[in-house]
This record gives structure tokens, sequence and C-alpha cells, in this order.
């Protein structure tokens, strides 16, 4: 089995991945908004992966009305730091020729209608929720398949404190991978 990773099947996978439901708390960070989709190629063998890179050209962040990239953290070094954590626990070594799979992402954010809810004070307030995803996708770099890809979709909170916003990204990456096959 063959998947190609384009344009549009990352926007089918960004809708799907928002319109899926799953709640969890992970490492003491609220993730019930979190949202997770994962398919794992049947033919990919991840007992010989040893070695990772990532890919240079797919990797993006759509973010057209400055959601992520405006904000004060920097989304792309974080997304790095996480999932070379996240690979390097499972014993993969990062490399710059000939790795056993290759590393690419596309991330979207978009934003929603103002909603009215009540804080915990009681107080009403209004919020512009703004929606993120993320898909994460892992290849076999000679035959070009997908072997495994994951999509997580959550709220996007910029009123949150920054340290907050970066253990909510560091949860959703971290539950993201507890969901690849283990050798």
């Amino acid at each position: 089995m063959k998947i190609e990773l384009d344009r549009s099947m990352c926007v089918a996978i960004v809708a799907l991945a928002l319109s899926l439901g799953c709640s969890t708390l992970d490492k003491g960070v609220d993730t019930g908004d979190f949202k997770f989709q994962t398919v794992t190629n049947p033919s990919a063998d991840f007992n010989k992966v040893k070695t990772y890179a990532w890919a240079g050209a797919m990797n993006m962040i759509e973010d057209q009305q400055g959601l992520w990239e405006e904000s004060d953290l920097d989304t792309d070094a974080e997304l790095h730091f996480f999932v070379d954590r996240e690979l390097r626990a499972r014993g993969w070594l990062p490399v710059r020729k000939s790795p056993d799979v290759v590393v690419a992402y596309i991330a979207a954010a978009r934003l929603q209608d103002p909603v009215l809810y009540e804080d915990k004070k009681g107080n009403m307030k209004f919020e512009n929720l703004s929606k993120g995803a993320l898909i994460l996708e892992l290849s076999d770099p000679i035959r070009r398949e997908a072997w495994w890809r994951g999509a997580i979709a959550a709220d996007l909170h910029q009123d949150m404190p920054l340290a907050q916003r970066d253990q909510r990204f560091d949860a959703a990456v971290h539950q993201l991978f507890s969901k690849l096959p283990r050798p």
C-alpha cells in the first residue's frame, strides 16, 4: 500500500482530525480538546528503524491569520525538539544521510467565531477560539511510501500563558507518538 502525501490529502486528514473525538489527561496537562488519528502502512517494518532525518521541503505551517507564527512561541523549534525526544526515546538517532525513515509535517491554524464562556470565577467572557491541526508522517526514504501518519487537532489558546501552551503542545506530540507501533 502506497500512501502519497500531497496538499489535498493533508487537507482531508486535517478535516477528519477536526471531526474526531478523544479526551484524556497527559503529563498533568488538560488535553480534553485534543483529537487524534493515526494510520499505519501494513508494509511498514519498524523493527529495522535505527535512524531518521527531517524532510526539508515538506515541513510547513499554514497559518494565514498568524495564530502560531506571530506568537511568542517558536512552533517549528518546539515541534522538532518534541519529535526528536520521542524518536530518541525509541532508540532512533538523527542522521544527515541515508536515514531509515524521513519525518515530515504540516500544520495549520484557523480562527473560529467568538465563543461566550464562563471562567473559573463565574465571569462571562468572550474568547476567539482557534483550531490547530498537525500531521506528522514517517516515511520510507527509498520507496517514498508513508509508513505512519498521525494527526492532532486541538483548540489553540493564544490567551493562555506561554509555558502552558508549550506544555499542551508537548503533551499532544507525546500522546501522538504513544500511538506509533512499537517493534
